[in-house]
């Protein structure tokens, strides 16, 4: 990749399909909440070249517990619709799809869990900064276990 271009990838449409949440109403409005929070991050990819634009799904689920009691129940999925704008682009698209674009709609993902817990009347929760592209690297590797552990357990 040329560091003094532009990627020639283009934003056709960034969508939130679903959201959810909840929250114990018993919490006093505008209570601090010095409590844990139980992170999930998920991730799809649909490289489609044929239909010329390719999709990224970015989903979190965050669930707040105060002394093994649910607080809150926040989650929340968007989608982003990319397609090449220069041809060739600079950045390969497979790469773009597996690190900036996931890194992209985590932003959403940030802004839209904080907007919700602050209507719900909570403090706002903040999701953590993160490196998205070792968070996925260690997704892969999770996943790319789990099926050697299921290879060899049908083996035996």
């Amino acid at each position: 990749m040329d560091e003094s271009k532009q990627p020639g990838i283009k934003i056709e449409e960034i969508i939130l399909l679903k959201s959810s949440g909840e929250r114990d109403p018993l919490i006093p409005k505008n209570t601090t909440l010095k409590t844990k929070a139980n992170f999930e991050f998920n991730y799809t990819i649909n490289n489609n070249k044929t239909a010329g634009s390719s999709s990224v799904g970015v989903q979190v689920r965050l669930i707040k517990e105060d002394d093994e009691k649910r607080v809150a129940l926040f989650s929340a999925r968007y989608l982003g619709r990319f397609s090449i704008e220069v041809d060739p682009p600079n950045i390969d698209l497979v790469q773009f799809l597996e690190s900036n674009a996931p890194a992209l709609l985590y932003s959403y993902l940030r802004q839209h869990i904080q907007s919700v817990s602050v209507k719900s009347g909570l403090p706002p929760i903040h999701l953590p900064i993160m490196n998205i592209v070792a968070l996925i690297h260690d997704l892969k590797q999770k996943q790319a276990e789990q099926n050697n552990s299921e290879v060899g357990s049908k083996k035996t």
